[in-house]
């Protein structure tokens, strides 16, 4: 059924806009659990359409576990939080949520020796024995790390929110094949490599389920080798060398030209309207792409 002003008006009042102050003092915070970023304060979905049933309008975004955070401002119950990423801006819940001073976000961000998830998802756990489970990381995320002394396990660090909403910092662990020690090297066979560990993801409009879109796919990827991408297929076609600009109208023979140079294979992205894909290279003059798409 359609939305109705009662809806809009309820959200409003909820927002609490009014309560916003003329200079609005940032707190900063970690994630501590898998989290949704929503458009509004809500877990109700809003589709387009009958046939977008996979399509939540309200979807912004899904952060791992350690993605630092700029608090600007709460609902009037206080279990939403207004918040600003690296990549993007929007609501998420409270409980998932820890609060840090400044230098504890800059110090946990910055601290080495660090992994990288390098699977399309890792396996975060609280003991050495991999028992008990915490939850799990997408490709790209970063922890500090320190060796355990045992085979296969490494350490990492990880923050907790205590029954104050502050952040609390234990020790996790993770297999070892699944991270690499720093970041791996920028180039196009890694790059090729680490998109084909998530062949046959399923598509998360906005992360949903914990899947990705056609831009965070390209953002997890290139996270592997510490090159941060935008959020969105918009922003990440303004990033880097512009190769070829390839009109609508343009013909087959050009397309193939430009993308005919063997060495753009890993390290360059194609973008059209409302869609982003990594270029693989050309075989025998046929071009090749993987995204991640919806259908």
């Amino acid at each position: 059924s359609r939305i109705d002003e009662n809806f809009i008006r309820a959200m409003e009042d909820y927002v609490d806009l009014s309560g916003v102050p003329t200079e609005i003092p940032v707190r900063f915070a970690l994630v501590t659990s898998c989290t949704n970023q929503r458009v509004l304060p809500t877990d109700e979905e809003l589709y387009s359409g009958m046939k977008s049933m996979d399509l939540d309008r309200l979807q912004n975004s899904a952060y791992d576990i350690g993605t630092p955070l700029a608090v600007l401002h709460a609902t009037r119950d206080g279990n939403w939080l207004y918040t600003i990423t690296p990549l993007s801006e929007g609501w998420i819940r409270a409980q998932h949520v820890g609060f840090c001073t400044r230098e504890q976000l800059v110090h946990y961000l910055s601290a080495e020796p660090f992994v990288v998830s390098t699977s399309a998802k890792i396996d975060l756990y609280l003991d050495q024995r991999l028992m008990r489970h915490h939850g799990f990381a997408r490709m790209g995320c970063r922890f500090p790390s320190r060796d355990t002394g045992q085979a296969g396990v490494i350490e990492v660090l990880l923050p907790f929110r205590n029954d104050h909403g502050v952040c609390e910092f234990r020790g996790g662990f993770v297999m070892e094949a699944q991270v690499s020690r720093g970041y791996l090297p920028y180039t196009p066979r890694t790059v090729i490599v680490q998109a084909f560990k998530l062949l046959h993801s399923p598509y998360g409009w906005g992360d949903m389920y914990g899947e990705q879109d056609c831009s965070r796919f390209i953002q997890l990827v290139f996270s592997t080798v510490g090159i941060q991408f935008p959020r969105n297929s918009l922003q990440q076609a303004k990033v880097g060398r512009l190769i070829a600009d390839l009109a609508r109208e343009s013909d087959r023979a050009r397309r193939l030209e430009a993308l005919s140079d063997a060495s753009l294979g890993g390290v360059s992205i194609l973008h059209m309207n409302g869609h982003i894909m990594l270029f693989l290279g050309a075989v025998g003059g046929v071009p090749y792409a993987i995204h991640d798409m919806r259908g």
